[in-house]
């Protein structure tokens, strides 16, 4: 197992958003957030109105440019 020193309190100051970010890039597999029910179940996000997500009816606040992004390339 790798160890990860991640310093976020310089550039995020939500506990809460630092919780989730810790879990999803945890060092150890085993204790990495391993699917995605844990992800919406974060603190961090939970005002999102899942079933409203999932049926398309929320409005994107911010949408990402798809030519910049670098999946698949």
């Amino acid at each position: 197992m790798k160890s990860m020193d991640l310093n976020l309190d310089r550039v995020i100051d939500d506990p809460q958003l630092k919780e989730l970010l810790i879990n999803l890039l945890h060092p150890d597999p085993d204790q990495r957030i391993s699917n995605f029910q844990e992800i919406k179940n974060s603190a961090w996000l939970s005002k999102v109105d899942w079933k409203s997500v999932e049926a398309r009816n929320e409005i994107l606040r911010f949408a990402p440019d798809p030519s910049k992004l670098c999946i698949g390339k």
